[in-house]
């Protein structure tokens, strides 16, 4: 008795200080990485955001736009220990730890402390997961609640405790505020356990079970619905992000949307439905749904191999990047570098992982509880459906955890009991699926340049900030990397032309442009230096390209305007100058601009 009390402390203890030792150590290595104490990209996103909350500037759209459970936890911990990018971190390595706990529990209650030892190593020692733990974004959060569900969620049917329901509750709503993608897998998990719980005692009770968790679930959501209402006039408690999400991985020209990187790309992408008459995320959010609905009953083809393609991604062995590539920061954490690899198309430690899962399930699929098969089979579909990367698919990890741990525990099985030939077929079982997952052996997305954008990432950020020479050296160092990046192009022209630098930024610009003169935007930042420098005709002829390339914004009209005023024509300036007011009636200078024009016009006639 002794000894199985000990077994039940030591396990969780041994898996929780493991994991932490192992997170802690990577932060300490990672903190030489660029971006550690100076996040980009997404993180920089939340950041911002998170000091917006604290200053009460955040407003609704701002606020509605991602979820909204990371950028309140930012705040929150910049609240209580100042503006620092290691307290998150370390608050998130310790939810991670804990994570690995729960799953030690989950996969002991499904099958053995054993068992349960073997899946609380697997996260604990999970690169990916650590990596993820360790940048500051919302996944490994996430994680954490799904972790918390899934016993909390067995508990449901072994336990009539009203406690049980209510965190239940709780822990759902947070996941979805934490990432929108797990409502389907609540939904699915809860309906599925009152099933099961019907068989056990009165339907009548199994219903009220399941509106404790309700409720638990409505005491989060219902607040932060309430919120929306009041901020944005909108209703529900889920971001308005969802519709490009979904338009981005379902288009004619998908793959070419799923690698939009940040900048030019991005923004074009965005602004879409703005071209298009929507004023606000909402109206853009649904009109991304219309269209992507419209392309999958008009070209069902088409979308029917994007899915298949999208399939073969989130199931590949490697780590599909989006903003973020994993392998990039290996330079930076020798522990990294040892948990997470990949060779000529085999990644890992994905492409052992898969395989166990599935030979876990296959082994033991009757004893597989509901909740750990209602993530398998409802989260994966849902990423599938949008896009795929590998950020999102770790949120199978609580459940892929303990399937995995109940392969090796077969395996193991077999072996003890001398059974060769069962034990033979499921290491083939093994590498088979460990070769099929790594095939192809790249896709487009795995061919970016992760390295010249991180450094534009941080060129770029100091450059919004104002501090133009801390951005050069960055963008230098982005444009070695990749001499025909067009963003870092971009921004140095910006930079030089903001620095009073027009000669060397009208090089930067001419080469942008040279590589997408579709882009309205990089026609118009060319005018303005040729107008900085008095090239009238070429800023007049950049000015009305990037008119004819659909870029309606309001600084093109006045910005036309000012450089035909200057040509002495001033009646064509003022139709430009006109056009500005309707687009933004309340801009002041505009309208000192037209009065100007409309005097020198009948000044000159």
């Amino acid at each position: 008795m002794i000894s199985e009390q000990r077994t039940r402390l030591i396990y969780p203890l041994s898996i929780f200080i493991t994991a932490l030792f192992l997170r802690l150590l990577y932060l300490a290595q990672s903190s030489a990485n660029p971006t550690f104490l100076s996040p980009i990209v997404d993180s920089y996103a939340y950041h911002l955001l998170a000091l917006s909350i604290l200053d009460g500037t955040a407003t609704g759209e701002a606020l509605f736009w991602q979820p909204l459970f990371y950028p309140s936890f930012l705040a929150l911990v910049y609240k209580a220990a100042g503006i620092s990018f290691w307290a998150p971190r370390i608050l998130q390595a310790l939810a991670g730890s804990f994570s690995c706990v729960l799953v030690y529990y989950t996969a002991s209650m499904a099958f053995s402390r054993r068992t349960g030892l073997i899946a609380g190593l697997l996260m604990a020692f999970y690169g990916p997961l650590i990596f993820i733990e360790g940048e500051l974004l919302a996944e490994g959060w996430a994680v954490f609640w799904i972790a918390c569900l899934i016993p909390l969620l067995m508990l449901t049917i072994r336990k009539d405790h009203p406690l049980i329901y209510i965190l239940t509750g709780l822990c759902g709503a947070l996941a979805v505020l934490t990432r929108p993608p797990l409502l389907i897998f609540f939904i699915a998990a809860c309906v599925g356990q009152t099933i099961i719980l019907s068989r056990q005692v009165p339907l009548k009770q199994a219903l009220v079970r399941l509106a404790i968790i309700a409720v638990g679930f409505g005491f989060i959501a219902l607040p932060v619905a309430r919120m929306n209402r009041n901020l944005t006039g909108q209703q529900g408690f889920l971001p308005s992000s969802g519709g490009i999400n979904l338009y981005i991985g379902n288009n004619p020209d998908w793959v070419r949307t799923v690698m939009a990187r940040p900048g030019f790309e991005w923004r074009s992408v965005y602004r879409l439905p703005y071209k298009d008459g929507c004023t606000n995320n909402w109206e853009a959010s649904a009109w991304f749904r219309e269209k992507t609905l419209q392309f999958a009953k008009e070209q069902p083809d088409i979308f029917l191999r994007g899915l298949l393609q999208k399939t073969s991604r989130f199931f590949s062995s490697r780590e599909i990047p989006r903003n973020l590539d994993i392998y990039l920061f290996r330079q930076w954490a020798p522990l990294l570098s040892a948990l997470v690899w990949k060779n000529s198309g085999f990644g890992f430690p994905f492409g052992i992982f898969l395989p166990l899962v599935l030979l876990g399930l296959a082994l033991n699929w009757r004893r597989i509880p509901w909740p750990i098969w209602a993530l398998l089979i409802f989260y994966p579909p849902v990423i599938i459906l949008h896009f795929v990367a590998a950020r999102y698919r770790l949120l199978i990890m609580p459940a892929a955890a303990v399937a995995a741990a109940a392969g090796l525990a077969g395996i193991s099985g077999f072996v003890q009991k001398r059974r060769w030939n069962k034990a033979l077929a499921c290491a083939i079982f093994v590498a088979v699926l460990a070769v099929a997952s790594s095939f192809p052996r790249s896709y487009p997305e795995e061919e970016v340049n992760f390295e010249a954008e991180m450094y534009r990432g941080m060129g770029h950020k100091f450059s919004e900030q104002k501090l133009f020479s801390a951005a050069i050296p960055y963008l230098v160092k982005s444009l070695s990397l990749q001499a025909d990046y067009l963003n870092a192009l971009n921004d140095m022209s910006i930079i030089l032309t903001e620095m009073k630098r027009p000669e060397e930024a009208l090089q930067y610009a001419e080469r942008a442009l040279a590589l997408r003169p579709d882009f309205g935007g990089l026609s118009y930042n060319l005018g303005l230096i040729q107008l900085e420098i008095n090239n009238l005709d070429e800023a007049e002829k950049n000015f009305r390209k990037a008119l004819a390339c659909g870029d309606e914004g309001v600084h093109v009209h006045i910005n036309l305007g000012i450089t035909l005023s200057r040509q002495g024509r001033f009646g064509e300036a003022a139709v430009e100058f006109k056009t500005a007011l309707e687009i933004d009636p309340q801009n002041k200078a505009t309208r000192t601009f037209l009065e100007q024009a409309e005097k020198s016009s009948r000044g000159k006639k």
